[in-house]
């Protein structure tokens, strides 16, 4: 069943404006800042005769006033129903966000659910300013967890003069966002990496309003699961999740040449994982589960990297788009392998694990993340080149064999 989003939109600006502003004036026409021929007008009075938000005073509506990431958010949390106390129990993931910051637990989700997949040595940023690109790669992570229409093409895309500009990691949403009218530019452009105000916002939320989405497979929202580390987080309903810990066997040995040339060596993949997991106990870090949807997306991201050696995918999108719930990736190449070093399956996954482990871009980083849950391996040998991509995740395996569907 789709309903639309308007009720949707309206608690969303509402409890934006709650976070932020105090009640000011009635109707757009007390807006001393608001006139009938701003391009924002109609955004601005579809909010303020809904009662969705209000002025910063009583006759000013503050619309070239920008908004931080914190409260974006926020904004997104609470309109998802992550309750306050989500996170409380874990220690902070970010080194720029404290447990006192009132978007902290909202930050923590966000990072849970991949929605935050691009922060930067562990740096969340809450107080900069959101740019354009930021606010529809945030929508468009979202909009994969919550049952919005995915679809986009690169038709409308294409038609701006500056696509250069809009960064890898935002590509595939500036796609989508385009093609549903969600962000339509402006003067012809898409200026991805000026900052988002709060006309700009306004107004995409009246473009979002007019969506629809299927009805959401959890109507209630997110309730976090309680895990050994989180003794009675919340209250996880009828899914027992600190029981829940099914045990999925990988694959072994190699598989078929493929149409490419290429094969998958399994055993490598395991040992990797091994090693990985001996590396996080050894730092008082659980171990990642093995989850096999993980590694299909880990196997298409390896075969990937034959294409393009980098972070993004060969169509311009981020690489958590290959899968729900990815938050982050370490690649590695090991090249002019000979026949023996191939065979040498403890020797090669060492020299993979080291390479990570001695990377000053993130990688131990990402191997010894709290936040992690689940992970795999995937290692594809072309010639005398083996590409190697392990991929995280911060849900559970409950997540993946109940939730998603």
């Amino acid at each position: 069943m789709k309903k639309k989003l308007c009720g949707v939109i309206s608690i969303m600006l509402v409890l934006f404006f709650a976070v932020s502003l105090s009640a000011g004036a009635v109707s757009t026409a007390d807006f001393s800042d608001v006139q009938p021929s701003d391009w924002y007008y109609s955004a601005v009075d579809y909010a303020i005769a809904n009662g969705l938000f209000y002025g910063t005073s009583a006759t000013t509506f503050s619309p070239n006033t920008t908004m931080s990431r914190g409260m974006f958010i926020t904004v997104l949390g609470r309109i998802a129903e992550v309750p306050d106390s989500y996170g409380r129990l874990k220690s902070t993931p970010f080194n720029d966000v404290t447990q006192a910051d009132y978007y902290f637990p909202y930050a923590v989700w966000a990072l849970d659910n991949g929605i935050l997949a691009d922060i930067c040595g562990n740096s969340f940023g809450p107080n900069t300013d959101i740019t354009r690109e930021q606010m529809a790669t945030i929508l468009y992570r979202f909009a994969v967890q919550s049952g919005y229409d995915l679809t986009y093409s690169s038709e409308r895309y294409n038609t701006f003069p500056d696509t250069a500009s809009v960064s890898g990691y935002a590509v595939s949403a500036m796609m989508w966002a385009t093609a549903h009218s969600v962000i339509n530019g402006m003067d012809g452009t898409l200026n991805p990496q000026d900052t988002a105000t709060r006309a700009q916002v306004a107004q995409i939320f009246l473009n979002f309003s007019s969506l629809e989405l299927n009805e959401p497979s959890n109507p209630s929202g997110p309730v976090e699961p309680a895990t050994p580390s989180d003794p009675g987080e919340s209250d996880p309903g009828t899914a027992d999740w600190q029981n829940y810990n099914p045990v999925y066997d990988p694959p072994t040995g190699k598989s078929a040449v493929d149409a490419d040339g290429g094969y998958y060596d399994y055993d490598l993949a395991n040992k990797i994982m091994d090693q990985v997991n001996a590396l996080r106990e050894n730092n008082g870090l659980d171990a990642l589960a093995y989850y096999p949807k993980i590694q299909e997306w880990a196997s298409i991201r390896a075969k990937e990297q034959t294409i393009s050696f980098s972070h993004t995918r060969p169509n311009g999108s981020d690489f958590s788009t290959v899968g729900i719930g990815i938050t982050s990736e370490n690649i590695t190449i090991l090249r002019n392998c000979t026949v023996s070093q191939l065979n040498d399956i403890p020797a090669l996954a060492a020299r993979a694990v080291n390479n990570w482990y001695t990377s000053t871009s993130g990688h131990r980083e990402a191997m010894l993340s709290s936040v992690s849950r689940l992970g795999a391996v995937a290692c594809y040998v072309k010639g005398d080149a083996v590409y190697i991509v392990q991929l995280f995740s911060s849900k559970t395996q409950y997540f993946y064999d109940n939730l998603i569907r």
